[in-house]
């Protein structure tokens, strides 16, 4: 099974985050893996993906849009057997970092979670049959030292864009949890890893917008 990584204003045990998740046997994969850190594993695949909407219209703008795509996103990573190590939406785009499960290829899974969110955002919107999301991009990460730079640039892409001044406080993220959870050595490595070469589609627009 994929396992699930964090949840946006991760508070163990409150009624909020409780209430967020709507699953029990994701709830209870979740506190398994709450516990435990991932880490690169020789040998297996990881891929860090961005997805866009289309035209990079804004089409995920407010709380409710943003909360839909998180809860879909972990549900299918693990319908599709993918373990999240990062991840971050905004409200046209996404990034994420993940470890492939028996099935390396995320068309499928991506293609299950765009119809999905497509038509919750064309019903709440009243546009049916609007065309949602544009494409995604992905790539395998090969080395070590790869995988700590784009985990940086994941966990750190709402500074990038000018959204707010520390990770920490753009709540649709995996960083909250990340934080909370990683060892300091891990956290070193992970903080001060140079990421500005990291080749990664990312021309999106987010002048203006609230975090």
């Amino acid at each position: 099974m994929a396992q699930v990584w964090s949840y946006p204003d991760f508070q163990k045990n409150t009624v909020e985050f409780k209430n967020m998740v709507k699953l029990k046997k994701q709830w209870k994969l979740f506190m398994r893996w709450v516990h435990r850190t991932p880490h690169w594993v020789e040998g297996f695949s990881y891929v860090i993906v961005t997805g866009a909407t289309y035209q990079k219209q804004h089409f995920l703008r407010g709380s409710d849009a943003l909360q839909f795509w998180t809860n879909r996103f972990l549900e299918t990573a693990e319908e599709y057997e993918f373990e999240i190590h990062a991840w971050i939406v905004f409200s046209n785009h996404y990034h994420f970092i993940a470890r492939a499960g028996r099935d390396p290829n995320v068309s499928k899974w991506l293609k299950k979670l765009h119809q999905n969110t497509s038509k919750w955002l064309n019903q709440r919107d009243d546009t049916v049959g609007r065309k949602v999301w544009y494409q995604f991009w992905d790539s395998e990460i090969r080395t070590s030292g790869s995988y700590l730079a784009r985990m940086h640039y994941v966990l750190w892409n709402a500074v990038h864009h000018g959204l707010v001044l520390h990770p920490m406080d753009y709540p649709w993220s995996s960083y909250r949890q990340w934080e909370a959870s990683v060892s300091r050595v891990q956290f070193d490595q992970v903080s001060r890893m140079r990421s500005d070469r990291v080749a990664v589609k990312d021309d999106f627009d987010l002048t203006g917008l609230d975090p």
